[in-house]
């Protein structure tokens, strides 16, 4: 592997998984109507007929078009922390519970029961599933979407350091999937991050999964060389290959830096990393408008060429960023601008459906849209009560929306 930018770095300040979040905002511009309202905007293209049936048949969908669907009954809180669809309309979400369920395009059922907290799901197609869990990865394969063998590769069996947890997930093919996370530990005074990155590249000997460690972007040696605090938090990818691994790492004060990188295969097979943006570095001309806490990592959704990153600052949103890259320089062309509408929200999910259009999600049932000039707030409900859960992801395909959150499942059914 060639040397990467940014590479070796460790983890965050404590134990604990970072908040997952993207961001959400606008320019105040407009004022946005109250959930309920009749949401008939002309700038964003969004379906406006309060009248349609819900995904189930039953619930009545709000004015830009999201449906409840049901989860299914159950004693106890269920938080469902990530969510992915293929392109025949199925979709998977996780739970903090340990809980797989899955959307057949009627209704939701529990497609697998556990106790270990679930924390991304990614799939390369609807019979090659992955999960990050607590004492492992999870991978669900079959002969069909609805007949999956889960089979759990615990963390001790994975490359690089065995009790770093792996939280991220992303991919461009079955034979090119990424694994992240990081922990911190302690001598005496001294904090340490170890990070830890795992690819996975195909089958092994004997039809069984094989993973490498990208020592690039893994900590090589414990107890690290010298303190620090990094935490990659989110891996992106494309069916056409591109490839990003976003992050923030502490510095000794103010706040967190965010570091993007993206991969770049040379001519030779060689895959290196390459810098696309470093909140304190040359590259930081939106460092005034991406910065993060410790508990508000930045996340980015990517598209072809395009990231876009957002910040959670002192729990609200502040600032999108948009790069587009350039092959051929290798440099990243970064626009900037403020949040307003709704930027004391900090976002948890981000979702790009074009090179202009974005989804977020926050808590008490935020959901917002850009079109690629203004953010406005989208009506979620169909009646005058307000969702008030908090939703934690957003994702979608084939023409289809999900947001999902503590006991909450939304569907949008969209051109994408």
């Amino acid at each position: 592997m060639a040397a990467a930018a940014c590479a070796g770095r460790g983890t965050d300040a404590d134990d604990e998984p970072l908040a997952r979040s993207d961001a959400d905002g606008g320019d105040g511009s407009r004022t946005p109507p109250p959930d309920g309202a009749d949401g008939s905007f002309d700038d964003g293209g969004v379906p406006v007929d309060a009248e349609a049936d819900g995904a189930d048949g039953r619930v009545p969908c709000s004015a830009d078009g999201w449906c409840i669907t049901p989860l299914p009954s159950s004693t106890t809180p269920t938080s469902l922390r990530s969510v992915w669809a293929d392109d025949t309309g199925v979709a998977w979400a996780v739970s903090d519970e340990g809980n797989v369920f899955r959307w057949d395009g009627q209704s939701w059922t529990l497609a697998r029961a556990g106790n270990d907290a679930l924390y991304a799901i990614w799939g390369s197609g609807p019979t090659d599933l992955w999960i990050t869990s607590a004492t492992g990865i999870l991978h669900g394969t079959g002969p069909s979407s609805s007949s999956l063998t889960w089979t759990l590769i615990p963390l001790s069996e994975l490359p690089g350091d065995v009790d770093t947890v792996l939280e991220a997930v992303g991919g461009t093919s079955a034979n090119d999937v990424w694994f992240a996370g990081s922990r911190q530990i302690a001598s005496g005074s001294a904090r340490y991050g170890v990070a830890r990155v795992v690819r996975h590249r195909g089958l092994g000997g004997g039809g069984a999964p094989s993973f490498e460690l990208e020592s690039d972007l893994s900590t090589a040696e414990l107890p690290p060389v010298g303190p620090n605090s990094f935490k990659w938090d989110k891996v992106l990818g494309t069916p056409t290959g591109e490839l990003v691994i976003a992050g923030a790492e502490a510095r000794s004060s103010g706040p967190y830096a965010q570091s993007v990188l993206r991969r770049v295969v040379e001519p030779s097979g060689e895959t290196t990393w390459v810098e696309m943006f470093a909140s304190f570095g040359a590259s930081a001309s939106c460092a005034d408008y991406v910065v993060t806490t410790k508990r508000g990592v930045t996340l980015g959704m990517a598209r072809a060429n395009r990231v876009w990153l957002m910040s959670n600052f002192n729990g609200r949103s502040t600032g999108l960023a948009v790069g587009t890259f350039d092959s051929d320089s290798r440099a990243t062309t970064w626009e900037c601008s403020r949040m307003g509408t709704d930027q004391y929200l900090e976002r948890s999910g981000l979702f790009a459906t074009s090179a202009t259009e974005l989804w977020s999600v926050a808590a008490w049932g935020r959901i917002n849209h850009y079109d690629g000039t203004n953010w406005r707030v989208s009506a979620v409900t169909a009646t005058n009560l307000p969702i008030t859960s908090d939703l934690y992801a957003i994702s979608g395909a084939a023409g289809t929306i999900w947001a999902v959150g503590r006991d909450i499942a939304l569907r949008n059914v969209r051109p994408l």
